[in-house]
């Protein structure tokens, strides 16, 4: 082969990825919908797989939307700017850096203020890798989401 075609075979090479040092926690985010969120004020979470239950801390915080406000004009270059408001339902994420990419099952009770059950169910959910440089690079910790509204637990999809 010359020279000249082993060069223009070289500058057709896939370009190697930029995986950055980003991370991301292994564990299970829960969402809270309204309006069970305005009596929940403390969550407990059990977590269990291959015969072994874990009690993760969580704690619950207001959940945000964004409201649109002014725009400095109609191009598309123009800035627009947002303002985080209440979305009317509460959050929060459990750590759990030993969580598997397996089935786990998920109990999940809310207490009210006054330490009064106000919600219980479990569901079984598959937490799955998660890619915070993109497919290209390596996953890291595994997650679910989990979403809890009126009387129902289930996997967010």
């Amino acid at each position: 082969m010359t020279g000249a075609a082993m060069l223009a075979l070289a500058g057709c090479a896939a370009e190697t990825p930029q995986c950055t040092a980003i991370g991301s926690p292994a564990g299970l985010s829960l969402e809270i919908a309204a309006p069970l969120a305005t009596t929940a004020t403390q969550v407990d979470m059990q977590v269990c797989w291959d015969g072994e239950c874990y009690s993760p801390a969580i704690e619950l915080l207001p959940s945000l939307t964004s409201e649109p406000q002014d725009c400095t004009g109609p191009e598309p270059d123009d800035s627009c700017s947002a303002k985080q408001v209440p979305a009317g339902g509460k959050h929060g994420f459990a750590e759990m850096p030993e969580l598997p990419a397996a089935e786990v099952e998920v109990a999940v009770t809310l207490h009210d203020s006054a330490g009064t059950q106000v919600f219980h169910d479990m569901t079984i959910v598959m937490p799955e890798p998660t890619y915070p440089n993109g497919p290209q690079c390596a996953a890291d910790g595994v997650q679910a989401a989990l979403i809890a509204e009126r009387t129902q637990l289930r996997q967010a999809s």
